[in-house]
C-alpha cells in the first residue's frame, strides 16, 4: 500500500484545453475529483462542493443542490404569500371596524406577518444569490475561494457553458448521477472478522473495570494483575496498556 506522505500533494488535469489542479485527500487517499472538497462535519469528500447546511443537517453538493435551490425559491414565495394573506385579512376586516379593532381582534394575523416580513428578507437574499452563483456556474465554496476571480488573474470557469439558460438547465433538468456510496453494500467478511477480533480482545481486558474501581476507590496504590504481570498504581497501568 501506498503511504499519504508518498504521494503528490497536487495532480494538474487538462479540462477543456484548461489547466486544474486535483489536491490530494489525506483522510480519504484520494484525489478529489474538480470542484469537489473535503467537509469536516461529514468527514466525506464532496463532489461539487457547495457548502454545509446545519439547517438540513447534511452538505450540499452536486446530487441535492437542485432541491436545496427548489426549497429556497418555494420557501420565498410561501413567505411572501402568508405576508399577502395576512395583509388582505386586516385590509378586509377594517372596512367594517376601525383599523385597531382589526387588529385586536386577529392578533395572530400580526404576528405572522411581522414574523413573514423581517424574516422574507434573509430569504429572498438568499435565494437571489444561489440564483446568481447558478447562472455563472459557480458554487458558495469557489465564490468565497475566488477560484475563478479575474483579481487572482486565474484561469476562466470551465464548468461555464457560456448562457444562463444552459447553466439553469444543467443544474435544474441534467439527470441526477448515481451515488457513490452503496447502503446496502454487504460489509466484507475479513472485516468482520477483524473487528470481531478486536472486539474480542478489548473485551478480555480489564481496563475498563480497573480503572473505574480505582477511581471510585480513589486507591492509586492497589496492586493489579492482568496476564501474569502486576503493576503497582493506576497511572503505570495506564501507560502499560496504551
Amino acid at each position: 500500500m501506498v503511504s499519504n506522505f508518498q504521494m503528490p500533494r497536487y495532480k494538474e488535469i487538462i479540462l477543456k484545453g484548461k489547466t486544474v489542479k486535483l489536491k490530494y485527500c489525506f483522510t480519504c487517499k484520494l484525489y478529489r475529483p474538480p470542484r469537489s472538497s473535503h467537509c469536516s462535519v461529514c468527514d466525506n469528500c464532496v463532489e461539487r462542493f457547495d457548502h454545509h447546511c446545519p439547517w438540513v443537517a447534511n452538505c450540499i453538493g452536486k446530487r441535492n443542490y437542485r432541491f436545496f435551490y427548489m426549497f429556497l425559491v418555494s420557501l420565498s414565495i410561501l413567505c411572501v404569500y402568508i405576508l399577502a394573506c395576512n395583509i388582505t385579512n386586516i385590509v378586509l376586516r377594517s372596512q367594517s371596524q376601525l383599523v385597531a379593532d382589526a387588529i385586536k381582534a386577529t392578533p395572530i394575523t400580526v404576528v405572522q406577518a411581522v414574523i413573514c416580513f423581517f424574516s422574507m428578507w434573509s430569504i429572498m437574499c438568499l435565494c437571489g444569490y444561489h440564483t446568481y452563483l447558478i447562472s455563472s456556474e459557480v458554487s458558495t465554496n469557489e465564490d468565497i475561494k475566488e477560484s475563478y476571480s479575474k483579481k487572482r488573474n486565474e484561469n476562466s470557469n470551465p464548468f461555464d457553458r457560456g448562457s444562463i439558460c444552459l447553466n439553469f438547465a444543467n443544474l435544474l433538468c441534467s439527470s441526477i448521477s448515481p451515488s457513490l456510496i452503496n447502503l446496502r453494500e454487504t460489509i466484507p467478511r475479513k472485516l468482520v472478522n477483524e473487528c470481531n477480533y478486536n472486539f474480542d480482545q478489548l473485551r478480555s481486558t480489564n481496563a475498563t473495570k480497573t480503572i473505574s474501581s480505582s477511581v471510585d476507590a480513589r486507591d492509586n496504590s492497589l496492586t493489579l494483575n492482568q496476564n501474569g504481570t502486576s503493576f503497582n498504581n493506576t497511572r503505570q497501568f495506564i501507560i502499560e496498556n496504551v
